[in-house]
């Protein structure tokens, strides 16, 4: 495929005709650090490397030297992805327009594996389950697609303004955008945007910007992966039940090995506590579970 993006220092082809690239930066982990440091430069009892001060700020969700450092990314994707990235509104963006210049006669065309139903539970999200006319679900994408392009490119050879024109464009047509913005709010992103309950499509952008950034600002980088990216609260809730398994692991007679035996345990306290939510309780069985196994 042509290199279509600006000039970059990384890139990443995503999906069937996107890119992601990285165009600059500024700043790294030790101007986060230095930047901390100016809060308490007078009676500092001791001295932080820059990892543990960067650490101690992310734990404690201290954001403000974070935005003191930023990155500049070249996205070609699907305008739903866009319109997906546009709901970050911290960042700073400047888009191909569709009124001064002709919009790419490209669409995004899942691959048949992506093409699944409804989720029952979930309205807004799709299953793992593949259809038995994916193929022709396929086919009806792309034909629509085609035909789209055909009527915007007769409209401006008849002279309709690009403005008018591309109104019957789908929302699978490519588009171009250039993204800024500081480490605090990308790194909120990608915890948002990385998230397996994430759509698809913006989650094949998020992982190449993950390993963009992951390269730029490593103690930052491995410090949100500890304390934010694979974390969770503990509710009241969550440490109270967990404190009630402590006890019945430290003096109690349960077999871990036995998932019988520990699935009826864990149940048994959970349901001892008033949950605010249904999820919350699952996703706290879910971890327990887990951590219990190890």
């Amino acid at each position: 495929m042509e290199k279509l993006s600006p000039d970059y220092i990384s890139h990443e082809w995503v999906l069937d005709k996107g890119e992601c690239s990285l165009l600059g930066f500024f700043g790294d982990d030790n101007m986060i650090a230095d930047t901390a440091r100016v809060s308490y430069r007078k009676g500092t009892k001791q001295n932080s490397t820059d990892d543990q001060l960067i650490r101690y700020l992310m734990r404690n969700k201290h954001t403000g030297p974070f935005e003191h450092v930023s990155v500049r990314l070249y996205l070609k994707a699907p305008l739903f992805v866009i319109q997906q990235l546009l709901r970050h509104r911290t960042f700073k963006f400047n888009q191909a327009s569709a009124r001064y210049s002709e919009m790419l006669n490209e669409s995004y065309i899942p691959l048949l594996e992506h093409i699944t139903t409804q989720d029952a539970k979930n309205k807004q999200s799709r299953t793992n389950i593949t259809l038995a006319n994916d193929s022709d679900m396929q086919d009806l994408i792309s034909t629509g697609a085609e035909v789209a392009f055909c009527d915007y490119n007769t409209m401006l050879q008849n002279g309709v303004a690009r403005e008018l024109a591309r109104i019957n464009i789908p929302h699978g047509t490519y588009s171009e955008i250039i993204v800024t913005a500081d480490l605090h709010n990308l790194l909120h992103f990608l915890k948002l945007r990385l998230d397996p309950h994430a759509q698809m499509e913006i989650r094949a952008y998020a992982e190449p910007i993950y390993q963009f950034v992951k390269g730029l600002f490593p103690s930052t980088i491995k410090a949100w992966e500890d304390c934010v990216l694979n974390s969770f609260t503990l509710t009241v809730q969550m440490q109270d039940t967990f404190c009630n398994m402590l006890t019945t692991l430290a003096y109690g007679n349960l077999d871990c090995s036995n998932d019988k035996e520990l699935f009826e345990t864990i149940d048994n306290e959970i349901e001892r506590t008033s949950w605010p939510s249904k999820s919350e309780k699952k996703q706290f069985r879910d971890w327990l579970v887990n951590k219990l196994r190890v």
